[in-house]
Parts: C-alpha cells; sequence; structure tokens
C-alpha cells in the first residue's frame, strides 16, 4: 500500500515509494544528502478486475563525503538500474504519491476518489504521463468520453513512449467503432513492443507455459538481442533449452545468467 513516511513507521510496511518516503526523511533529518530517483527495472503486471496495472519502481540516492554517491533500494537490481536513473523533486515525487493513492483507489472502484488523487498529483506535476493516462481510466469509467480522450492525447503528447497511453487511445477508439484510429495507435504498439524487450520475455513466457519451446526460445532470444544484461532472460532461455533436450546449452545459458 501507498502510505507516508509516518505511515510506514507505524505499520511497518509499504511500497517502494513509501519506504523511499520514510528513508528520505530520515536521511534529511541527520543532515544527510538524500533524494528521490525513479529507475526502470522489468515491468510488473498485475491484473485488478478490469485494470491491468504496471508497477514501476524508485529509490533514493545521495552524495557522501566528495564526489561518491549512494544508492539506498531493497531490490537486487541495483547495478541496473544506474544506467536508466533519474533524479527527481520532492514535488514530483509527492506527485507520483498521489498518483498511487489515485490508482488503489481506482482498483477500489471508488471513481471519483481516484479523480480526486489523479488531479492533486497533475496540479503538483502536470507533465507526469502516467497520472494524464490514469486519469484519462477514470473519465472513461465514468462515460466522460471527451474528457477521457482529451487525457488520454495528453498523455501521449507528453511522453510518446508511454505504452499505456497508446494502448488506451486504441481501446478508446476502438470501443467507439473508429476503426482507422484505433489501427493507428495499434501499430504503435507493435513498434513499441519490437523494441521493448520486456514485452518479447513475457510473449516467450505465455508460449513456455503452453508448452511451444521453440516459440519460447525465438522471443527469448529476441529479449536477449535487445537486453543482454537481464539474468532472467538468460534464465527463461537455459530453462527452454533444457525442456528442448539440449543440456550444453542450457548450462552455458544458466552459466552467463550467474555471471
Amino acid at each position: 500500500a501507498t502510505e507516508t513516511a509516518e505511515g510506514v513507521f507505524n505499520s511497518r510496511t509499504g511500497n517502494c515509494l513509501s519506504v523511499m518516503g520514510l528513508y528520505v526523511a530520515l536521511a534529511r533529518h541527520l543532515d544527510l544528502d538524500a533524494a528521490f530517483q525513479t529507475v526502470s527495472i522489468q515491468p510488473t503486471w498485475d491484473r485488478h478486475g478490469g485494470l491491468l496495472v504496471l508497477s514501476q519502481h524508485i529509490n533514493a540516492t545521495g552524495r557522501l563525503v566528495g564526489r561518491i554517491r549512494y544508492v539506498v533500494d531493497f531490490t537486487p537490481e541495483v547495478a541496473l538500474q544506474q544506467m536508466t536513473s533519474k533524479r527527481i523533486t520532492d514535488r514530483e515525487a509527492r506527485a507520483l504519491y498521489f498518483n498511487n493513492l489515485g490508482v488503489e483507489a481506482l482498483i477500489a472502484e471508488d471513481k471519483e476518489e481516484a479523480l480526486d488523487y489523479f488531479k492533486n498529483a497533475l496540479w503538483l506535476d502536470p507533465d507526469l504521463s502516467i497520472a494524464w493516462s490514469n486519469i484519462g481510466t477514470s473519465y472513461n469509467r465514468m462515460e466522460l468520453s471527451e474528457l477521457a480522450e482529451y487525457s488520454y492525447k495528453m498523455s501521449f503528447s507528453i511522453d510518446r513512449s508511454n505504452a499505456i497511453a497508446i494502448s488506451n487511445l486504441a481501446k478508446f477508439y476502438d470501443a467507439r467503432g473508429d476503426r482507422a484510429r484505433s489501427e493507428e495507435y495499434r501499430r504503435a504498439i507493435e513498434r513499441f513492443n519490437n523494441r521493448n524487450p520486456y514485452y518479447h520475455y513475457s510473449q516467450g513466457n505465455m508460449a513456455f507455459v503452453s508448452k511451444n519451446y521453440n516459440q519460447a526460445l525465438r522471443s527469448f532470444r529476441r529479449a536477449l538481442v535487445l537486453q543482454d544484461a537481464e539474468p532472467d532472460f538468460h534464465i527463461a532461455l537455459a530453462k527452454t533449452y533444457e525442456m528442448l533436450g539440449n543440456n550444453n546449452s542450457a548450462l552455458d545459458f544458466a552459466k552467463s545468467a550467474e555471471a
């Protein structure tokens, strides 16, 4: 759940944004340089009713004596994250906090409360693409199609790599029978997915579960070409080769995953 720093301290639990809020507050109390930092890690998707929710990640960073920089996190991917890290302001982190609360309200089907939280997020950070997309989903569920369309378009115009905004626009136009515009955004999704290693990884996982190991192999190989520093891709290939009876290749990829 999304908590304030005080809420995390009292409950001893919280998501990454909540825990980093507590850390930053305590660090600054001790006059230690500390700030929020967004990073890209393997995307995590969860289905909640009719909603498909993407979980993103945030940690904390700062400088010690001299030019030494530190990172505070609780995931095993810290080394890989530094290639995609971006330090953000407290105001931007607060916008993410309200965006999180909005998503939780939307999952609970409290559309009015969700709308209030998303508006708060956008007041703090008008360029928060994910909040624009989420407020569009709120309006869409309230059958306010004009506002939903505007919000989805704002999300896409701010961040043209936002696959969620692209997908929402495709579904929005498809539901209204506008096949031409729906197809336009579907093609954009395909182009984005072809460049996204984790998309190919997810396709490989589906093929693996279906015991279509040759298709899984093709998808996992494509993911590895796009991002060879992701251990999970190597592990997936090792398991697939094992199922295909190629023990030498399975062993090779198990070793490369460990390396």
